[in-house]
């Protein structure tokens, strides 16, 4: 998973670029020392300013909700989120709480369905989805159960996230439309399962928190959390 997209990695490099020249050539004509400095490592601080973030996707998964989002960026910075791939049936949040009491894991199933699978064995290839813009995991569901009677719990584990992983990438390429280049960020509790960031990066540019802090609530609760430090109510 990238932790800079490549556009962030080439503003970087391109500031660094900069410094680099100018205080050399300062220093050629003496710019650098005297009553006036030039102060070029300060100057170029505002430089991000004027390079403005590039249009990018966003997954939202959680229990409640499956969704695709595009964030193109308008001339102040910001412009209109559009749904452009979610859910059909059951949101990938459902998904695994119900195939986790299946297994008789502890509600919500999130975390110790992932520990489990981390013991089993790759016994079946992932379910294999088309790519449109409606993810119908119900029939993934119905497999879960099929396998699990005839496979382990760890290995069945497994095969699930696996194949949710699989539906997710063939969701982003169809909601994506060829523009697989841009930064697709990562949000929601199932966004939290290491195996489903992984597979999601082997195929996008993927932006994510760490692990710990990819949770149910979590961008609501940091921000009741600023909202309290500065003294303000959330409003609607």
């Amino acid at each position: 998973m990238s932790k800079w997209s490549t556009r962030q990695i080439a503003t970087a490099a391109i500031i660094a670029a900069l410094y680099t020249v100018m205080s050399l050539l300062s220093s050629i004509f003496g710019l650098t020392y005297g009553p006036i400095q030039c102060r070029f490592s300060e100057a170029l601080t505002v430089l991000p300013f004027f390079l403005p973030e590039q249009p990018h996707f966003a997954y939202h998964v959680s229990g409640g909700t499956t969704e695709l989002l595009y964030a193109p960026i308008g001339p102040k910075g910001d412009g209109p989120i559009t749904c452009v791939g979610a859910g059909a049936d059951l949101h990938a949040g459902q998904l695994i709480d119900r195939c986790g009491v299946r297994l008789g894991l502890k509600f919500p199933c999130g975390p110790a369905l992932e520990e489990l699978a981390q013991q089993g064995s790759p016994t079946l290839p992932p379910m294999r989805f088309s790519p449109t813009t409606q993810l119908h995991l119900s029939g993934l569901e119905n497999k879960f159960e099929a396998l699990l009677r005839q496979s382990r719990p760890a290995d069945a584990a497994l095969w699930l996230l696996e194949s949710l992983a699989a539906g997710l990438v063939a969701l982003a390429r169809a909601g994506m439309q060829g523009k697989e280049e841009l930064t697709l960020v990562l949000a929601g509790g199932v966004c939290s399962n290491r195996l489903i960031c992984e597979r999601l990066a082997r195929h996008f540019d993927v932006r994510s928190t760490s692990h710990e802090f990819a949770a149910d609530n979590a961008c609501g609760t940091a921000l009741y959390g600023a909202l309290a430090l500065r003294g303000e109510e959330f409003q609607a």
